[in-house]
Formats: C-alpha cells, sequence, structure tokens
C-alpha cells in the first residue's frame, strides 16, 4: 500500500468520532488522495498492520428491546 494512503488512513482514523465503514474510508481515500485501493487491500492493512477488528452492526427491532 501506498504510503500517502497509509497517512491519509491513520490521520482519518484518529480524527474519526463515529465507527468507520471500509466503504467510506474507500471513498475518501479515492476523493482525497486519487488511489483506489480494494476492498479488501485495505481490510488487510486495517486488521494486519493497526490491529483493527470489525463487527457487522445491524439495528434494533423493538423486540430486542423486551
Amino acid at each position: 500500500m501506498h504510503d500517502r494512503a497509509k497517512d491519509y488512513i491513520d490521520d482519518y482514523l484518529e480524527s474519526a468520532n463515529t465507527p468507520i465503514q471500509v466503504p467510506e474510508l474507500r471513498q475518501e481515500i479515492k476523493q482525497n488522495v486519487q488511489l483506489n485501493l480494494s476492498k479488501s487491500m485495505l481490510n488487510r492493512y486495517l486488521k494486519t498492520e493497526l490491529g483493527y477488528s470489525y463487527k457487522k452492526v445491524k439495528p434494533i427491532t423493538a423486540t430486542h428491546n423486551k
């Protein structure tokens, strides 16, 4: 992965206030760094080099609250 992308990802994650979504991060990198990263490349960097993991977040229904 290119160093410009790594620097941008590190800055993006440092300033994030909400959970990160990989498609959103890919779009930001494409717009601001002019690099097109694959989803698997970005996931691999987040997991192996930064030690991040992820969970799929689903909406809670009224049944879950009972």
